[in-house]
């Protein structure tokens, strides 16, 4: 589970979503997002457990991430914590810049153990949509990062639990 009432699992405290004022910078408060991915709708508000990281990994424009995908085999999966989701993203016109994360999820995941696909599968999120077409707080962020940035793509950013955006580098 995602803990007991006010803890987390890893027993630090649970986070609660706060609505309201949405930031574009890092450590500013992310707002809520919604799209579509090759499973299904996801909300970030709706999957707030107030205990989870998000990875988002972006595909596509001049980002080196192919490099990134094929070099990342399992210590991505492996490294990530229990409370880590990873939502993949397209800068491209279409989504084909995240087919090879579908590929490395596919063999990577599979070769750390019994029940490492079941603990991740909930936790992949796949936009089925590319990054143009992402409204809400996602969409905002990556439109102030193009206004301060222009063409130079954006590789990753993360939401730690306290819900503000991070710049992992």
């Amino acid at each position: 589970g995602d803990g007991d009432g006010d803890v987390c699992p890893d027993g630090l405290p649970r986070v609660a979503w706060e609505d309201g004022v949405m930031g574009t910078v890092p450590g500013s408060k992310a707002g809520d997002f919604s799209v579509e991915t090759i499973t299904g709708p996801f909300s970030l508000k709706e999957s707030w457990t107030g205990c989870d990281n998000y990875l988002i990994i972006f595909g596509g424009g001049d980002s080196v991430n192919p490099a990134l995908a094929s070099s990342a085999s399992s210590l991505l999966f492996e490294r990530a914590g229990d409370n880590t989701h990873i939502i993949f993203v397209s800068l491209d016109d279409d989504t084909s810049s995240i087919d090879p994360w579908l590929g490395v999820a596919g063999w990577a995941i599979p070769m750390l153990g019994d029940g490492a696909l079941d603990a991740w599968e909930p936790r992949l999120h796949f936009v089925s949509v590319p990054a143009a077409e992402v409204g809400g707080g996602l969409g905002a962020y990556l439109a102030a990062w193009q206004a301060a940035n222009g063409n130079d793509s954006i590789h990753a950013l993360g939401i730690d639990r306290t819900q503000r955006w991070d710049d992992p580098g």
